[in-house]
């Protein structure tokens, strides 16, 4: 069982959503009491379960996402130094463009009994669009996903690569398959390609 919600302000009515097969909801205005999920649950600092060899050092992608309301977060990317290859010790965070975070805007969420998802637009994308990005909360890890790059210059700092398809592979509203996503963050986390909480 999971709850999909569609994240707007608090004031907004909340129209007809369209019924995934997966979801057992009971007509239109129904759904779940439960709390909606807040973007404070992707805030954070994260780094690659990976670690890659660059130059005789070790490195893992890094991701700095902070909350700036229930539904509007920011993305600050670069990498994780370490002095050795293993990526072991102590590491120097290198962001690739300080001081220019990218702005994200979570327009629909959806829980499992395991994890949250939250699928995301650019903050300046109209809100009819569909989503650009996916975020997926399990336990201390995060997955995440593009499905299409920022549509406007100047171009988004250095990205994580995409962990599934771009939207134009994929059929009608299947961006919204929790069935399928929840199989792909699995899939994700045994092949180490999501993110960790950073330690301390």
């Amino acid at each position: 069982m999971f709850t999909l919600l569609l994240a707007r302000a608090p004031s907004t009515s909340l129209a007809c959503l369209p019924l995934l097969a997966l979801a057992a909801l009971s007509g239109c205005g129904g759904g779940s009491d439960d709390p909606q999920p807040d973007v404070a649950l992707l805030e954070g600092d994260w780094q690659h379960q990976r670690c890659n060899a660059v130059e005789g050092q070790g490195e893992r992608s890094f991701m700095r996402l902070k909350r700036e309301d229930g539904t509007h977060f920011t993305l600050q990317s670069g990498a994780l130094r370490y002095a050795n290859g293993d990526c072991s010790g102590n590491a120097t965070v290198q962001l690739s463009a300080p001081g220019q975070p990218v702005q994200f805007v979570a327009r629909r969420n959806a829980s499992t009994a395991a994890l949250t998802i939250f699928w995301a637009n650019w903050a300046y994308e109209p809100a009819t669009n569909q989503p650009s990005s996916l975020w997926v909360r399990q336990g201390d890890f995060l997955c995440q996903s593009f499905y299409a790059p920022s549509p406007r210059p100047p171009a988004a700092p250095t990205l994580p690569q995409p962990a599934v398809a771009s939207t134009s592979a994929l059929g009608p509203n299947d961006e919204y398959n929790v069935e399928r996503i929840v199989q792909q963050t699995d899939t994700s986390l045994q092949g180490r390609f999501c993110h960790a909480r950073t330690p301390g």
